[in-house]
């Protein structure tokens, strides 16, 4: 069977744009952002604002369209591609993806979400990392009252469950590795200019149930996350995350620096570029690591 390094093939999910709190407050409706919107002192109720002004983290069309079905491709050329503390590796790395999601309507200020998510990681000179991931999840999300004080309003709050599964490349009977965790996030977005925001989140992921007692690590990262809308067709987005990983056999605190640029190509594609850089270090000098990425991605995305 083959084998891929546990930090390899967990960090592999950061890189699944579906699954960061960028898109948290892409599923709520039209008169949550318009909510958050005024609340922050932005420009509310624009019929361009899905195209420049507010950004689409924060503005949905008028009629609410709670499906979303994304896929996309991906070229990454990594400094270490197998994430060692010795040794560095670079290799180039494609990605594919597809997902589905779902925001149900419960009430004003609940919605349940569900979605489920499929990637496929296969590296150019060293196909021992190759493998195939699948994700679900589904929770409930709240949303405190715009009217509340401040600092206290137009927060999302969610909690519910994930589950992922690694596979060889090759073989998808072939199980490398299976978790299941209970999750919670806190996110808030802040217009700092008609055209730019700032999105705020913490989150957890705490494991209760693993295929590899040595894999299962409990997680709790807080992300901050700029983006700036310059013309109706190009993008910029700026994040920094901060995480500490909890293994059964160390503890890790991991750092994660990126730029990207988009171009929209009306709503549904987007081109981007980017330019990442993580840090690992753990209380065990074996799992300490860096790794720089650069890369380019074609995403087509529908909402429904």
């Amino acid at each position: 069977m083959a084998w891929i390094p546990p930090a390899a093939a967990q960090d592999a999910g950061l890189n699944r744009r579906d699954a960061t709190s960028l898109d948290l407050l892409e599923a709520l409706p039209p008169a949550v952002s318009a909510a958050a919107s005024r609340a922050s002192g932005s420009i509310a109720g624009r019929d361009d604002t899905d195209l420049y002004g507010e950004q689409e983290i924060l503005t949905r069309p008028g009629r609410w369209q709670p499906w979303s079905v994304s896929a996309s491709l991906s070229g990454e050329w990594q400094s270490n591609a197998p994430l060692s503390a010795e040794n560095e590796t670079p290799d180039y790395v494609r990605r594919q993806s597809l997902s589905v999601r779902n925001t149900w309507k419960l009430s004003d200020s609940w919605y349940f979400n569900a979605g489920a998510a499929e990637q496929t990681s296969r590296y150019d000179r060293f196909d021992v990392l190759d493998f195939n991931r699948l994700d679900g999840d589904a929770g409930v999300l709240w949303i405190t009252k715009p009217d509340w004080q401040p600092l206290l309003a137009n927060w999302v709050v969610g909690t519910g469950a994930s589950w992922s599964r690694l596979s060889e490349a090759s073989h998808f009977s072939n199980e490398l590795l299976t978790n299941t965790a209970i999750t919670g996030a806190l996110a808030r977005s802040f217009i700092l200019h008609p055209h730019q925001s700032l999105l705020v989140s913490f989150t957890t992921e705490v494991s209760v149930d693993a295929s590899d007692p040595l894999a299962q690590r409990d997680e709790y990262a807080a992300q901050l996350a700029w983006r700036a809308r310059w013309s109706p067709r190009w993008e910029t987005t700026v994040q920094a995350r901060l995480a500490y990983y909890d293994y059964e056999q160390h503890a890790d605190w991991n750092w994660i620096g990126s730029l990207g640029v988009d171009y929209l190509i009306g709503r549904d594609f987007r081109i981007g570029l980017n330019a990442s850089w993580t840090e690992n270090q753990s209380d065990n000098a074996v799992f300490n690591y860096q790794n720089a990425s650069l890369g380019a991605s074609f995403r087509l995305q529908f909402r429904f």
